[in-house]
């Protein structure tokens, strides 16, 4: 019996030995979770430095962000153009290849809102093309539309303007690559008197739709070195009935091209 007493006094010593070392385990354990817990936590100063790097590279990113809207505007101002492009083609097959007169033709204002067909001292292309696109959208360049500063019938009109070529014949114009067709501007009618009618609306350019059916964009630096672009059958003398070349010092007369917010 007393051999059996001891045995199970050396039993239940065992077995408080290893309750004892698994409780002094556990919170062990449980000390290094917690202390792990602290290591992941972060300081002010931890928080602080991660605000200000992040803060770096918003600053770093929004120029591009922003570049990168630019150039999707301008492109979306070049597919507009190439629409009237293709506009004028059609127009000018259908009409044995002469331009419309900006003599007394269709005004812009009355066509555009009410579908009128008004006759005016000076025509508005856009009405003659419009049957052609069906979308009067077309003729307002993406980023006017976001300055709010001109009514919708205006944008239509003066938007993507263009010299005069009054009655002309499509045979007849010279070097087609590199005149004129419509560009950017804040008037109707232009270049016809002066550069600074063109509006360098996209990255300190203006979008221009060429006689041969080509868009591209120009700075505004280059469009006043080459005023021959926009100048060549630029105005339509009314006494005469001739056209008349803009002579560069009327081009320059009135500065360099517009370049909106400056």
């Amino acid at each position: 019996m007393f051999l059996i007493y001891l045995d199970r006094c050396r039993m239940k010593r065992e077995e408080c030995q290893v309750e004892s070392r698994v409780r002094e385990n556990f919170m062990h354990g449980l000390v290094g979770e917690v202390k792990l817990i602290r290591r992941r936590s972060f300081t002010l100063i931890e928080l602080i430095i991660v605000v200000a790097i992040i803060g770096i590279l918003v600053s770093l990113l929004i120029p591009s962000l922003r570049r990168a809207k630019d150039i999707s505007i301008r492109t979306a101002c070049l597919s507009n153009q190439k629409h009237v492009g293709v506009a004028w083609y059609r127009y000018l097959q259908e009409n044995n290849g002469v331009f419309p007169p900006v003599q007394h033709g269709w005004g812009g204002f009355d066509y555009y809102r009410s579908g009128d067909h008004v006759k005016v001292h000076w025509a508005s292309y856009q009405v003659y093309l419009d049957e052609f696109t069906n979308n009067k959208e077309t003729y307002k360049c993406p980023e006017d539309i976001r300055s709010g500063t001109k009514s919708p019938v205006d944008k239509f009109i003066h938007n993507y303007s263009l010299p005069s070529f009054n009655g002309m014949n499509f045979m007849e114009v010279e070097s087609t690559d590199v005149t004129a067709l419509a560009v950017d501007a804040g008037w109707m009618g232009l270049p016809t008197w002066a550069q600074r009618r063109i509006e360098a609306r996209h990255l300190l350019g203006a979008n221009v739709l060429w006689v041969d059916g080509h868009a591209s964009s120009k700075s505004a630096t280059s469009i006043g070195e080459n005023p021959d672009w926009f100048t060549r059958y630029a105005r339509y003398n009314k006494w005469t009935k001739t056209y008349d070349k803009t002579s560069v010092s009327d081009w320059m007369s009135g500065g360099p091209a517009t370049i909106p917010g400056q």
